[in-house]
């Protein structure tokens, strides 16, 4: 392996866990926007909506670009040397190493999302309260840890599927 497969491995993970810290960040966008219309604090809450619709939207691009633009990173970066002497000792496939990867960050998504959704289900049943289910606050955060677990679990069960996709999308662009 040299380092002009070594560097888009790396940057291939970066963009992975971008986008896992983006998931993570959803239960945050979805109470906003549940409480955008409140009359209280409206100014407070207006400025907060927009700063975690700017965190996210600069969050996701980082984890598209990271995912699907990796040679265009490696040219601003420089990280492109032309030398082929760089020999790395690595006798491993890129598609396996990304496969242990999805697996990896699969198998933690699953392992912290485990607490979270029961901690949550919990508050959720144990809270007797006259709103809609949709409009109670723990409701998206419920949502968000059977997401987190769901995709964490598809992630290690379905891990040929992410690794082919991320392939695929290398090979087009």
């Amino acid at each position: 392996m040299t380092s002009k497969t070594l560097w888009p491995i790396i940057i291939k993970l970066a963009g992975l866990y971008t986008l896992w810290q983006f998931i993570e960040l959803a239960p945050g966008y979805v109470n906003m926007f549940i409480s955008w219309y409140s009359p209280v604090e409206y100014e407070q809450q207006n400025v907060a909506l927009w700063v975690y619709f700017l965190q996210g939207i600069v969050t996701l691009l980082i984890a598209i670009l990271c995912l699907f633009k990796t040679k265009g990173i490696i040219k601003v970066l420089r990280l492109d040397n032309d030398d082929e002497a760089e020999i790395l000792q690595l006798n491993i496939h890129r598609s396996q190493l990304l496969k242990i990867v999805v697996i990896v960050l699969g198998g933690l998504m699953f392992l912290d999302g485990i607490p979270v959704l029961s901690s949550n289900l919990l508050r959720f049943f144990e809270i007797n309260k006259n709103v809609p289910f949709f409009k109670d606050p723990t409701f998206s955060w419920l949502v968000f840890a059977i997401l987190k677990v769901t995709i964490g679990y598809c992630m290690v069960a379905y891990n040929r599927w992410f690794v082919n996709f991320i392939e695929l999308r290398r090979k087009a662009g």
